[in-house]
């Protein structure tokens, strides 16, 4: 078993172009854009060059930890890890679910309560995965101040909704803002 260089080379371009198509161009939020003076490890390229490279050093340990490099030449050695280190690329582009919980207010449907106001929403999972502790906050101007209102829900099964309401002291002036504070998957 020898390794075909052009062969190798060419999966780990490949390789390399997935994971940074995967980790920095998949819409993942709280990154920045780079600023003059960063060093090379802020930048997309240079921390996927790392992150690479780390991967290729753990193949190569487990397959060393594994025996599978005694007596073996080096150009095979060499292609045993990068195929190796193929693996995390290839299952990081196998099927997802979608990214948690999303949740649709319904803010003409809100109506007067005791207590002041109420806007209804439903609060979906999309996903195959369960969710738990699941936080979503809405916030909105009432009588010319910011007011929030959140709502946790214990459990969301995969592929489920559940009926939601946000109390306000007044009815919202202008748009109400929602956003998933956080979840668990259990």
């Amino acid at each position: 078993m020898k390794a075909d260089w052009p062969l190798l080379i060419a999966v780990m371009a490949v390789s390399l172009l997935i994971t940074l198509a995967l980790v920095f161009y998949a819409d993942f939020r709280g990154g920045r854009d780079p600023h003059p003076g960063d060093s090379p490890m802020d930048h997309p390229l240079g921390e996927t060059l790392a992150a690479y490279a780390i991967s290729l050093g753990v193949s190569l340990a487990f397959l060393w930890a594994f025996d599978r490099t005694d007596g073996v030449a080096l150009p095979a050695i060499l292609g045993m890890t990068v195929l190796v280190a193929l693996l995390p690329v290839v299952e990081g582009m196998g099927p997802m679910s979608p990214a948690g919980p999303g949740l649709t207010l319904r803010p003409e449907d809100g109506r007067a309560i005791a207590l002041g106001w109420s806007v209804p929403g439903t609060l979906s999972n999309a996903g195959d995965d369960a969710a738990e502790a699941v936080v979503v906050e809405a916030r909105a101007t009432v009588r010319r101040a910011e007011e929030t209102s959140e709502v946790e829900v214990m459990f969301l099964p995969g592929r489920s909704s559940v009926e939601v309401e946000f109390g306000f002291s007044a009815q919202p002036a202008g748009e109400i803002q929602a956003r998933l504070v956080g979840y668990r998957v259990p």
